[in-house]
Formats: structure tokens, sequence, C-alpha cells
């Protein structure tokens, strides 16, 4: 509880993968309900964050990345109302299209198209989701 506390209090929440198969405790759909913009562009919540909600950093070199990160970080510090925009648009985004309503509402598109009762679901990958805004 401690740790959901302190993550709750912080201005950003800064994701980096492991390179180890290691559950993540806490993914990027809890992150944005705690309003944090995250910083990251591997797995799973490289596909949900775009430039509307936080940052991504490419995986390229380990100094590389902490360049980026401390840049992204310096930038937000001295803009705070990019930092409350960036939250009040990832806590929408993750209402609309981040929870199990929103999973299931696409899962059953897909199903009734699949059985031929409804149209087949505009759903690109989502990598693309965002790029094509």
């Amino acid at each position: 509880m401690r740790k959901f506390k302190r993550l709750r209090s912080a201005d950003v929440c800064v994701s980096i993968p492991s390179r180890q198969r290691r559950r993540c405790s806490f993914r990027g759909p809890e992150r944005r309900r705690h309003r944090q913009p995250v910083v990251v562009d591997f797995g799973g919540p490289g596909d949900i964050v775009h430039q509307d909600v936080g940052y991504k950093v490419p995986m390229t070199n380990e100094s590389e990345i902490v360049s980026r990160m401390e840049k992204i970080l310096i930038d937000l510090a001295a803009n705070r109302d990019l930092l409350n925009r960036l939250r009040q648009q990832g806590m929408s985004y993750a209402r609309e299209s981040l929870t199990w309503d929103a999973e299931a509402q696409s899962v059953t598109k897909v199903l009734h198209w699949a059985v031929r009762r409804g149209p087949k679901p505009d759903l690109p990958p989502p990598k693309v989701l965002h790029s094509l805004v």
C-alpha cells in the first residue's frame, strides 16, 4: 500500500523495462489512473502510450535512454501546464480505452464480425492506433 501512496503523490511515473521476463506488478493502465505520464517504449506500455498522454523513449543504449529521460523530466518540471495536460488526457484515455469494458467492446465487435453478425471492426494494431490521428 505504501508503494501506491508514493506513486499517487509523484508527478511522473517512469517505467524502465527489465531484460528479464519478470511479471510487472504495476501496469500502464494503473499508471494512467494515478495520473502520471509514462516514459517508456517497450512491450505493452509502449503500445498504449502516445504523445497526447506521455513520452516514449526508444530502447537504444543505457546512456542515451538516461539522457533522453533526463531531458523529458527537466522539461516536465519546467512546464507544469504540460504535465497537467498530459495527466488529464491520460486519465481520459485510460477511462475510454484501457478499461475491461472497452476491451470487451472491442472483442465483441470482432466476434460479431467473425460469426457474420456485424461489420468488420476497424481496430488497427496498438502501435499505429494513434499515429493515424
